[in-house]
C-alpha cells in the first residue's frame, strides 16, 4: 500500500466526518493508503468510532470505494488490520461488515495473532 503524509481523508475519518470523507473520496483519494501514522482512514474511522451507525457509515463509505485487496492492509507499526482492531474494540457490527466485505479472519499481526486472538483480549488492556 501507498504510504503518504496524513491527508484530508485520514483526518475526516479519525474525526467521523461523513461530508469530508465523501469529498475526499470525490477528489480522488485513496481510502486504502496509509498515513504517516501507518494507518489507513478505515483503521482510523474504527478506532476513533463505536460500533454504531455512523462508524458503520463510514467503514462502508470507505469500502465501496477502495480496492477489495486493501480491506486487509496491515499498519506499519504492528501489522494490524482493520478487521483486528475492529474485533479488539468490540465492535461486533464492523467486524461482520468487513468479513462480508472479505477481510481475512487467518492474516496474523506482528505478533502472530489473528482477529479472534484480537476479539478475546478484548480492549481492557
Amino acid at each position: 500500500m501507498e504510504r503518504t503524509p496524513d491527508t484530508l481523508l485520514h483526518a475526516a475519518a479519525a474525526a467521523l466526518n461523513p461530508i469530508l470523507v465523501q469529498c475526499a473520496l470525490d477528489a480522488g483519494a485513496s481510502p486504502m493508503s496509509t498515513g504517516a501514522c501507518g494507518r489507513t482512514a478505515l483503521m482510523l474511522a474504527i478506532m476513533h468510532g463505536g460500533d454504531h451507525e455512523a462508524t458503520l457509515g463510514l467503514v462502508g463509505m470507505l469500502l465501496t470505494t477502495g480496492t477489495p485487496s486493501g480491506i486487509n492492509c496491515r499498519a506499519t507499526t504492528a501489522g494490524l488490520t482493520a478487521l483486528m482492531l475492529a474485533a479488539h474494540l468490540g465492535m461486533p457490527t464492523i467486524v461482520q461488515t468487513l468479513i462480508e466485505a472479505g477481510a481475512s479472519v487467518e492474516t496474523e499481526c506482528a505478533e502472530g495473532e489473528t482477529a479472534l486472538h484480537k476479539a478475546q483480549t478484548g480492549s481492557d488492556e
